[in-house]
């Protein structure tokens, strides 16, 4: 058994050989009806992130190539969260406490960060005082797989008992085949999640792309490809329970972050009050100052409106409504020329330059904002018809009059 655990994680030989004491049968477990947990009331204390975006005993995947600043945006969202500040739309409940583990970066390179994430932060004296006793931070260079658990992990979280694991980068710390899910699991599994529920504490893992997924980034790739985005075994992706993702754009030093995974829970808007899951931001401007911030323009506003992975935009609703035509040049137009079927839509976008499969996000926005209407037609109603509302209210009253239909406009 030992040795087979040797085999299987990677560990050294001078890992202790000697039986382990039997432990006694775990109890038996014991199933509850699932509609009692309607009636609990969940403990206020298990929100890291709002809107439940992060809780404790769960993980969340901070994504990005080799080389872009995962680990500085990491150590800024750390200290943001030691000092109860929001970072980059991420919102802490309260003060968190932060546990980094990192393998990458050198005393030199961690005082750099830590200057940069400080002096670009804005805060003042008073917070950047309250946010030092919220931080604590550890290099290891020698442990992986189940060693790194029990040596490394288990005794500093005791010590410090933070509400937030960070490990900086997991592949430096898996010590098995990162592409093998039988590999994965048992560390994502049965090592760290045992110890974020026994600790009470959320983990937070900075993980990397592989060169050809960053080759093969396309402007098509929707939130849900860019969940899997990181790095080998899909494992990792699905374990998580959120999921960010720094993807580059065209320009430089400027990146989309996409909350990949349960995003809708961040409450984000875009330009026109949309919810979005995904915002532009970039690295400071000031030349040797390490620190991220929302996307800015020359005249110090958001820029909220160009696309976050490289390729074809996505029109605002606005732009949206002069899609659908106003007159036509035939004789005697009828109300239903005045309408688009979702087909219709999805080639405009094509012709216009948009980007051709963020239609049905774009009409699904302009209805809920109803600037747009819909209606069903054809048989089983399987047609999706869009137009301006004076001009569904004109079909519905004309398909009524003339064939005694009573459906009416979702608005």
């Amino acid at each position: 058994m030992i040795a087979e655990q040797k085999k299987r994680w990677a560990c050294p030989d001078d890992i202790p050989t000697t039986t382990p004491e039997v432990q006694p049968p775990a109890p038996p477990p014991i199933a509850e009806p699932w509609f009692d947990l309607c009636r609990k009331s969940e403990a206020a204390d298990t929100e890291l992130i709002k809107h439940r975006f992060l809780c404790r005993g769960g993980g969340m995947l901070v994504v990005g190539q080799t080389g872009v600043g995962k680990s500085s945006f990491s150590r800024q969202m750390a200290l943001h969260f030691a000092a109860g500040m929001p970072f980059v739309g991420l919102e802490p409940v309260r003060q968190l406490r932060s546990l980094i583990i990192q393998a990458e970066n050198d005393d030199r390179d961690e005082s750099e960060m830590c200057k940069g994430v400080v002096d670009g932060s804005g805060f003042t004296q008073e917070q950047i005082d309250s946010a030092g006793p919220f931080i604590f931070h550890f290099r290891e260079q020698e442990r992986s797989g189940f060693r790194f658990f029990l040596e490394t992990v288990e005794p500093l979280i005791k010590q410090v008992k933070p509400d937030l694991l960070w490990i900086d980068p997991l592949l430096a710390y898996l010590g098995a085949d990162q592409n093998s899910q039988q590999e994965v699991s048992p560390w994502l599994r049965n090592s760290l999640n045992p110890i974020i529920t026994k600790y009470n504490c959320g983990a937070i893992l900075v993980h990397h792309t592989n060169k050809r997924t960053h080759k093969a980034l396309k402007d098509s790739w929707s939130s849900s490809d860019l969940g899997y985005f990181g790095a080998d075994s899909a494992e990792f992706a699905n374990w998580s329970r959120a999921i960010l993702c720094l993807v580059p754009t065209k320009t430089k030093g400027l990146y989309g972050l996409n909350a990949s995974k349960r995003g809708g829970r961040l409450h984000w808007t875009d330009g026109v009050g949309a919810l979005t899951t995904q915002k532009l931001i970039q690295h400071s401007r000031e030349m040797g100052r390490i620190h991220w911030q929302e996307a800015k323009d020359e005249n110090g506003g958001l820029l909220v409106d160009q696309p976050v992975t490289s390729g074809k935009p996505i029109p605002s609703v606005e732009e949206f409504l002069t899609i659908f035509p106003t007159t036509r040049f035939m004789k005697n137009p009828t109300p239903r020329d005045f309408l688009l079927e979702a087909s219709e839509i999805r080639n405009l976008f094509s012709q216009r330059g948009w980007k051709r499969d963020s239609y049905a996000g774009v009409c699904a926005e302009a209805v809920r904002q109803k600037r747009v209407k819909m209606v069903n037609e054809g048989r089983g109603n399987r047609i999706k018809l869009y137009g301006l509302p004076d001009k569904i209210d004109d079909y519905l009253a004309s398909r009524r009059a003339n064939k005694g239909e009573t459906s009416d406009a979702k608005d």
